[in-house]
């Protein structure tokens, strides 16, 4: 079997692509795994409560300088396989990149789509037509992350057969069904957690919640500008019916999330080219209601997971907590098919499979392996 040597060039040590880093180096066919990060985690984020941890059996440099960054390349494995999560800005993946390229060294991106909708968009889209024709001669694959990820590399010139869909893969703890099936008195859980600012959605969601006929028990955790519309929302719910955490570690999300009944994300900019929490949600059984804004709502296409809405407004997003609250996809049996469907789908021990899979597909071993989201448990 043909060993691989893969290297990931991060803008950022980030703790969403720690767990599949380490899964991928527990893959047979993987000889080694390498992130070099530009920068370690940052203080913003920090203080939202991310943390990194160890990756075992993965080499990581942060912060390499220029010379560091020609020997990483010039040393590699002659067929080793570089993915840049980004091709411009970054000093340490453009400067990575350019010394790929100039070897003639086998690489891909990992990446978001950039926003291409009104004028600006527009400006992007001409942008990577006119300076990424050496990049899109060159390539070897593009894994486009989210709903939309795909979309835009197609649209900017990518081959389509060298476009795959992708996603942030994560680590899940275990799933621990809820001791309570369902209270007494049918009020349901729902929830908000990110930044909170009018671009993630969180002013709809503010005036969503004031129109839910269903009872409902709000429950929100995050920072942002928007702080002060959160506390409100306590004070005009009450303390028994509604709570605001602020900013939670990230190793507290999970069960911050299997708390809920309905996680909402109503993001209104395409800037969300993922979502991690809609994954982490999932994974915990709770379902979610997104905007097809955020590129995890590609999960939400089985119907049992959640909704992903087209149109996102107070009324939609409200309409959409009333039919879900009172829905059976709520119970328990439904949990536990939502946090088995997260597991063969979006952890990072699906994720280095389905990533493996596009590898032996592009050297001729196996054939085009369907989307991470549609692929059979």
């Amino acid at each position: 079997m043909r060993e691989y040597h893969l290297y990931f060039w991060e803008p950022m040590v980030s703790p969403h692509k720690n767990g599949f880093f380490a899964a991928l180096a527990r893959e047979p066919a993987v000889a080694s795994v390498t992130q070099i990060a530009d920068q370690a985690l940052s203080h913003e984020r920090k203080a939202l409560g991310w943390s990194t941890s160890v990756m075992p059996g993965v080499r990581a440099i942060v912060s390499p300088a220029p010379q560091e960054i020609r020997d990483i390349v010039h040393i590699a494995p002659a067929d080793a396989i570089h993915i840049f999560s980004g091709i411009r800005w970054i000093p340490t993946i453009v400067a990575g990149l350019a010394e790929v390229m100039a070897l003639g060294r086998r690489f891909g991106i990992m990446h978001e789509p950039r926003v291409w909708h009104g004028v600006s968009g527009l400006a992007r889209l001409a942008q990577s037509w006119t300076t990424e024709r050496r990049i899109r001669r060159r390539i070897d694959f593009v894994l486009g992350i989210g709903r939309h990820g795909p979309t835009w590399f197609r649209l900017a010139g990518y081959g389509a057969q060298r476009v795959f869909p992708f996603a942030y893969f994560l680590d899940f703890p275990p799933f621990v069904p809820p001791e309570q099936t369902a209270r007494a008195d049918g009020v349901r859980t729902v929830g908000y957690v990110g930044r909170l600012s009018p671009a993630k959605g969180f002013g709809i969601f503010a005036e969503a919640v004031e129109h839910v006929a269903h009872p409902i028990e709000v429950r929100m955790a995050g920072a942002g500008e928007m702080e002060a519309e959160a506390r409100s929302i306590v004070a005009r719910f009450g303390p028994a019916r509604a709570s605001y955490s602020g900013a939670i570690p990230i190793t507290e999300v999970s069960s911050f999330l299997a708390e809920l009944d309905v996680l909402v994300v109503p993001s209104l900019t395409k800037d969300d080219g993922w979502g991690a929490v809609v994954g982490e949600a999932l994974a915990a059984g709770t379902s979610v209601i997104a905007s097809e804004h955020v590129g995890a709502s590609v999960c939400l296409m089985e119907g049992w997971n959640g909704r992903a809405l087209p149109a996102i407004s107070a009324r939609t997003l409200a309409a959409a907590i009333n039919e879900l609250c009172a829905s059976p996809i709520i119970g328990p049996e439904y949990r536990a098919v939502r946090a088995r469907w997260a597991r063969s789908h979006v952890s990072a021990q699906a994720g280095a499979r389905y990533l493996m899979r596009i590898i032996r597909y592009l050297d001729g071993f196996e054939p085009r392996p369907a989307a991470f989201y549609q692929v059979s448990p």
